[in-house]
């Protein structure tokens, strides 16, 4: 066996001309992230959003098929050696607090997944105090370097902006810097408080901070249905709803989170099969 087939590593599916997520029903109506596009993830606190940024950024760097396989992640707000730590956790498929505890079971786990990541073209920028303009010349010299197949920012509410920028102005400087380097850009975002207020809490392009939605050219929420009411029938179910999809079609595609290990895993068929939709449907009516 192989290091890429022993770590979950697989070639782009057929269909899919972008950035894989590594979750088949979401790259299925994406087709996966395009080049030049702006990609925002947008849920509330606990829902895998970090987690959901390392995956895209360990698929993008698994890839073969051509010279930009490079992935730059700016990890504002935790430090370099977190999301490291995030990125060979989910290869191994090893509980990271395990790991804090000093548990030598996932050891040797751990070594091999450690030496596999080592070999994947990822490179982490942890500067907590960044503007849009250290972000552009940032990812401009990494890419010189090494040519970038993605980007992924964790998170845009923590880049600091000039005065007179709003988020929607870094918004745009972001999807400028996509369009200039080619390649699709992931912003990991928050919900406005509002979205707690209200007895439907399923969130919707509303929901998002200011207008950052006219910038955007994909929109995706994380939700959980089990996080606000513990009688869901969807236990562990995570809704990915593409909200907005500029030139494509929005639907919901479904995942299992895993809190242990901190990573998304593909549904079976048979579980597809049970999820129970009209819940989703009721929850996100107004």
């Amino acid at each position: 066996m192989n290091d890429k087939s022993q770590y979950g590593a697989s070639d782009t599916p057929d269909g899919i001309t972008g950035i894989p997520s590594g979750l088949r029903q979401l790259d299925n109506i994406t087709g996966g992230f395009q080049p030049g596009t702006l990609i925002l993830v947008a849920a509330k606190s606990a829902m895998g959003k970090s987690s959901f940024g390392t995956k895209l950024v360990r698929k993008c760097a698994e890839r073969t098929n051509d010279g930009k396989s490079a992935s730059l992640l700016f990890s504002i707000e935790m430090t370099g050696e977190e999301q490291h730590l995030r990125i060979v956790c989910e290869a191994a498929s090893v509980d990271a607090m395990s790991i804090r505890r000093g548990d030598t079971s996932a050891r040797a786990s751990m070594l091999g997944a450690a030496r596999y990541v080592a070999t994947l073209p990822i490179f982490i920028d942890d500067n907590s105090s960044v503007t849009p303009q250290d972000l552009r010349a940032r990812a401009l010299l990494q890419d010189a370097r090494t040519p970038l197949g993605l980007i992924v920012i964790d998170n845009l509410h923590l880049i600091r902006p000039p005065r007179t920028m709003s988020q929607n102005t870094i918004a745009e400087s972001l999807k400028a810097l996509g369009k200039e380097l080619n390649i699709p850009i992931v912003a990991l975002t928050h919900l406005n408080r509002f979205q707690e207020d209200r007895p439907n809490r399923r969130p919707g392009l509303s929901d998002l901070p200011g207008d950052l939605e006219q910038s955007a050219d994909v929109v995706i929420f994380i939700h959980r249905d089990d996080y606000d009411d513990k009688h869901s029938s969807n236990k562990g179910i995570t809704e990915l709803i593409v909200a907005k999809h500029r030139g494509g079609e929005t639907s919901t595609a479904y995942a299992r989170w895993i809190p242990t290990l901190t990573r998304f895993q593909d549904l079976t068929d048979e579980e597809l099969e049970d999820i129970d939709t009209s819940r989703s449907a009721r929850r996100g009516s107004t």
